[in-house]
């Protein structure tokens, strides 16, 4: 049910892996419908967040901003390390943008009585260019990850200009404050470019081998895997909380929203300890934790 007041669409909403079977198919017909472009706002939700983790686990890459323990002596070596560091900390400002337009997507899909969608994109296929698949990053694409980044920046405002363009003749049946939100939306959330060309200014001239300081997936020993599985429960709690905080924070005043950021907050921490070990943090979906425990007899 919709909120009071609010207009109730009741096309289908479909659950689960989505996007995966996407990438060996056609781009996506213009949405004819208001129902056709709710499913379109649900399907870009899965791919805003898919990216914030990408982005997130670059931060991690980039060394998460972190200065070591015994600072390098070379001048030249200082600054490359605070020119990285500054480099980190943009890309987790891409990351918290990319959770802000996640925010706004749902906050259209639940004013108009779907239910919030935090589920991740495997596979992103815009209305035109190449099919982009989401999963933990190779070595290569790593340290090439400013021109994928790039790449996804420009697939990504292209799809959103191409929805607004889709927009005009649904006005009938998407009105009033949920056309507004709509609005709002391609407004302010369609940049994805530009701080991607900001951190490849910073990273101007500094080679992969200096720029990426946790590159380890393996973790080496109980200590390590202790701490990466507390990693993906903090990164499911995150998920869990921001799916009740789309959906009930109206009601609540946005309390849920400022405990999602507590936990966010203590994840990024955790996720220190990995990083200062040279070990990327996972970001397992929940479904591939259980997967996996189902096949080795875990709980």
């Amino acid at each position: 049910m919709g909120h009071v007041g609010q207009p109730a669409f009741t096309g289908s909403f479909v659950l689960g892996d989505y996007m995966t079977a996407r990438e060996e198919e056609s781009p996506p017909t213009e949405p004819g419908t208001g129902d056709q472009f709710l499913d379109a706002l649900d399907e870009l939700a899965r791919v805003e967040l898919a990216l914030c983790v990408e982005q997130l686990m670059i931060y991690c890459a980039l060394g998460r901003g972190l200065s070591p323990a015994d600072p390098p002596p070379d001048p030249d070596a200082a600054a490359t390390l605070a020119t990285v560091n500054a480099a980190a900390e943009m890309m987790f400002g891409m990351a918290l943008a990319q959770m802000t337009h996640l925010q706004r997507v749902n906050d259209v899909l639940t004013l108009a009585g779907r239910p919030p969608q935090v589920g991740r994109a495997a596979v992103f296929t815009g209305h035109s260019g190449p099919a982009v698949t989401f999963g933990p990053l190779s070595d290569d694409q790593l340290a090439g990850f400013l021109d994928r980044e790039g790449a996804i920046g420009a697939l990504l405002e292209a799809h959103y200009a191409w929805l607004q363009s889709a927009l005009a003749p649904l006005a009938d049946s998407l009105t009033g404050d949920l056309l507004d939100r709509i609005t709002f939306l391609f407004d302010t959330c369609s940049d994805h470019t530009s701080r991607v060309d900001g951190v490849r200014a910073r990273l101007a001239g500094i080679p992969p081998a200096l720029f990426l300081r946790a590159t380890r997936r393996i973790p080496a020993d109980d200590l390590e895997r202790s701490v990466l599985l507390l990693s993906d429960q903090y990164y499911a709690l995150v998920v869990d909380t921001m799916q009740a905080s789309f959906a009930f924070d109206h009601e609540l005043g946005g309390q849920l929203r400022n405990r999602g950021i507590t936990i966010m907050d203590v994840l990024n921490e955790v996720n220190g300890l990995l990083v200062e070990r040279g070990l990327l943090p996972s970001f397992t979906p929940a479904t591939d934790r259980s997967d996996a425990s189902s096949a080795t007899g875990a709980a």
